[in-house]
């Protein structure tokens, strides 16, 4: 028996809806062994369309009761409403095929089952079944979007292994509980958040301003203070007092150190008796009234630097370039802080769709360059960085060198700077001239995050500001409760004001 014309278009006209479906669906929806096939595919053309509009694809309707049945699509039905799947899936295209190709899946063995274990038995399991498999997707869904507010970027089906093997990696499950602690912090968020400059904001800041001249020297008179000594003397004679200085001390006390004697032991011991009260400055000496000080005016040669400040608008939200620090001093629980600061500036960048690389850094020449892309491959990489660590010493030059070699790629012409470290290193004149001259021709800022219990020299001199993570210690594989031992992280600079790792000025 031939088909005429009209019943080839009318055959046609029933394949249509094929036309429509992702190819993904083809194959499952034609050689499914459930229910007639244009029934399928006119439900799969309904449901595809129901689902982009954020509804249930097995409500209750003629086409639903045709394909694929009252039974079935009650009890899938009732599973996609009770773990709330349209919520996660609605609007994502790949993860709407995919929910479709798992009922296809399940419903494919329907008849055989139904034969076995009749109709209720053969239903009931296969919805169970279907809600086991959802449960544990929707977790691994639940993982990103607790991070990335969304899975944009991340429903590729064709990477979903990869983004899985990276949710069930042991590096990311400790860098995910410190991050879950740290992300409550609203002056982090609040810090990352500012970092970069590509959008300008209500508030000023005082940036630096280099004019034509940047350095003058002139010779000018100033009224300075100047100790003169009173009619040629060292001072008047008041009395006498206990010193160490030896050009007053008084002849009773040098006679016990040239007094000779029979005895050596004698004129050995009377010696040291004058060095102990030497070194405790307790020698007995002449007391003499300071030399008065009066104000006269001289010549003295001042420099006047030209570069001067000025009010600015305040920039954030631009690309981030982050030096990690992973070096031995940072193994353990800073490490796993640190790690959770680089997924948190992660979040920002991809939140904002701004860039974020990271130069991974130890001892000399460990340096890594990581670029975090909004999709599967930044979280790949990520995850890679997580799991790597040099362990080494502390070498800072070679990051910074390269992250301001970046500043000059369009790309990254905006970013801020963002170190994470414990300060457990130095930096030489080269590293301080050359971020120095990117703040003046630049306009670089240098974020600081201390993950330690003080600031050192070095990582006071690099950053404009610092940001204190004092808790660190409650994570990495023994936590320890409480804040930080010190009560505040820059205690070199409270007992030593004037220390400072900047070269004097020249000249």
């Amino acid at each position: 028996m031939t088909l005429g014309r009209f019943e080839t278009r009318d055959l046609e006209r029933q394949f249509e809806a094929l036309e429509r479906l992702d190819r993904a669906l083809w194959l499952p929806a034609l050689i499914n062994s459930h229910g007639q096939l244009f029934e399928r595919l006119r439900w799969l053309d309904q449901a595809r369309a129901k689902l982009a509009n954020g509804d249930n694809p097995l409500g209750d309707d003629a086409v639903t009761r045709a394909w694929p049945g009252p039974s079935a699509a009650q009890a899938f039905g009732l599973a996609i409403d009770r773990l709330d799947l349209l919520a996660w899936v609605a609007g994502q295209h790949d993860w709407s095929v995919q929910l479709l190709r798992s009922l296809l899946w399940h419903l494919d063995a329907l008849a055989r089952l139904r034969a076995q274990h009749g109709e209720g038995a053969a239903v009931s399991a296969l919805a169970q079944a279907f809600a086991e498999q959802w449960k544990t997707e929707r977790a691994d869904l639940e993982q990103i979007v607790a991070v990335f507010q969304s899975l944009e970027g991340f429903s590729s089906l064709a990477r979903w292994s990869e983004v899985r093997g990276v949710l069930r990696g042991e590096g990311w499950a400790a860098v995910l509980a410190a991050y879950q602690t740290i992300r409550d912090s609203a002056a982090l968020a609040a810090l990352i958040r500012s970092l970069g400059r590509s959008r300008l904001t209500e508030t000023s800041a005082i940036r630096p301003y280099a004019t034509v001249t940047t350095e003058a020297k002139h010779r000018l008179d100033a009224v300075r203070w100047q100790s003169v000594l009173v009619a040629g003397e060292r001072g008047e004679p008041d009395g006498v007092h206990r010193s160490a200085s030896l050009d007053r001390v008084l002849a009773s006390e040098w006679a016990i150190w040239r007094r000779r004697s029979a005895d050596p032991r004698s004129a050995r011991r009377l010696r040291r008796v004058f060095a102990a009260k030497l070194s405790e400055h307790a020698l007995l000496a002449q007391a003499l009234r300071e030399p008065e000080r009066i104000s006269i005016q001289m010549p003295v040669e001042a420099i006047l630097d030209s570069t001067r400040p000025i009010q600015a608008p305040q920039m954030e939200a631009g690309p981030i370039i982050v030096c990690l620090d992973t070096s031995s001093s940072m193994a353990g629980a800073a490490e796993q802080v640190a790690k959770a600061v680089v997924l948190e500036a992660m979040r920002a960048a991809r939140q904002g769709r701004r860039g974020c690389v990271v130069y991974a850094f130890g001892g000399p020449g460990e340096v890594r360059r990581t670029l975090l892309d909004q999709n599967v491959d930044g979280l790949v990489a990520l995850a890679s960085l997580l799991s790597a660590s040099f362990h080494g010493g502390t070498d800072i030059a070679d990051p910074i060198e390269a992250a301001i070699a970046d500043l000059g790629d369009a790309q990254w012409a905006g970013a801020d700077l963002l170190i994470v470290s414990d300060g457990e290193f130095g930096v030489t004149a080269d590293v301080l001239a050359a971020i120095d001259y990117a703040r003046v021709h630049q306009q670089l800022r240098v974020q600081g995050i201390l993950i330690g219990d003080r600031e050192t020299l070095g990582l006071r001199e690099i950053c404009d500001s610092i940001f204190w993570v004092s808790d660190w210690r409650r994570f990495g594989a023994r936590p320890a409760r409480g804040d930080s031992p010190v009560h505040d992280s820059a205690l070199t600079r409270l007992f030593f004001p004037s220390a400072s790792m900047r070269a004097p000025p020249s000249g």
